[in-house]
């Protein structure tokens, strides 16, 4: 009954069974505007009226949220191919819980201001943890501090990026020595955080999912509405996000210098990324060159220096 109700329809202000609204189909994302509004009128009755010109004959449609895949085909039965939004944020997350602790982080493709929280926190869960279970550096207070630094563009002294930043330079030799050691530490610390979750989101992709390879391109043949194809729509959606923050991953790695960034033969795809539509690939590699210039600005401005 809670996948028909609409919420604040009801005389009191809650949710509400509103017979013929509930058979407008979901429609959500780039190329597909609202075809109507609705409100409570005083009466109790709902007032639905044409969101702009409608041909006749026109099957209607209205929007159930910005949900997920696996959120749409739970509560109402149906997945949507290319469930992104106009600004190509994809309405689909996967729940990352790999790594050593920390909390879980919601991996989600698009513009670096939704994919860089999650990539931040995945990796936060690939680097060494005290025995409270937090990172020996940053972590908490200071994750959402280098969160808020990537999406202003700022180079400050607080967050992830701080955890890496020599200390100030100290006239005492000794001291000198222990900073260069610091660095050096922190950098291989890095390169094993980043070389940890590109292999865990590969043998996601390998060993997560049942329906791979041949069987999902065989399921992503089936007719529209089947169950196969519902099922391959969700794979593929989360499969793709986990190959994206792989990517991400092994880019930022060759782009340091850790040979661990080029991918090998036997790490190959199932070619799930070479069976995206062309327009849909470019759309994604550009979102992944974005996320790795934003994380290369804060934490290794001297390469993207270099480059310009």
């Amino acid at each position: 009954v809670s996948s028909r109700a609409f919420a604040g329809l009801s005389p009191s202000g809650g949710d509400a069974a509103v017979p013929l609204l509930d058979l407008l189909d979901h429609r959500r994302g780039s190329g597909a505007p609202k075809d109507v509004t609705y409100t409570r009128e005083e009466d109790g009755g709902v007032r639905v009226v044409a969101a702009r010109g409608l041909e006749e004959g026109r099957e209607l449609g209205d929007t159930y949220g910005a949900r997920g895949n696996a959120a749409l085909l739970v509560r109402y039965g149906f997945c949507l191919e290319g469930n992104a939004e106009p600004d190509g944020s994809s309405n689909d997350a996967v729940t990352y819980a790999g790594g050593e602790g920390g909390r879980p982080a919601a991996l989600r493709t698009g513009p670096r201001g939704y994919a860089y929280g999650g990539f931040a926190r995945a990796l936060d869960r690939h680097r060494p943890r005290r025995d409270n279970g937090e990172a020996e550096r940053g972590g908490g207070e200071d994750m959402e501090d280098f969160l808020d630094l990537c999406d202003a563009e700022e180079d400050d002294d607080d967050g992830f990026a701080a955890m890496y930043e020599a200390d100030a330079l100290s006239d005492d030799e000794d001291e000198d020595d222990k900073d260069h050691e610091d660095d050096k530490a922190m950098a291989e610390e890095e390169r094993g955080a980043l070389r940890g979750l590109a292999v865990d989101l590969l043998r996601l992709r390998r060993e997560g999912y049942s329906l791979r390879g041949s069987r999902l391109r065989e399921a992503r043949a089936a007719p529209p509405g089947s169950r196969e194809r519902r099922a391959a729509t969700l794979v593929t959606s989360e499969m793709r996000t986990l190959e994206f923050f792989e990517r991400a991953a092994r880019s930022i790695l060759a782009r340091i210098g850790d040979s661990a960034g080029v991918r090998k033969e036997e790490e190959a795809t199932d070619g799930l990324w070479e069976d995206l539509e062309a327009a849909e690939r470019t759309v994604l590699e550009a979102q992944i060159a974005d996320l790795v210039g934003g994380y290369l600005a804060v934490r290794h401005p001297h390469i993207l220096a270099a480059r310009d």
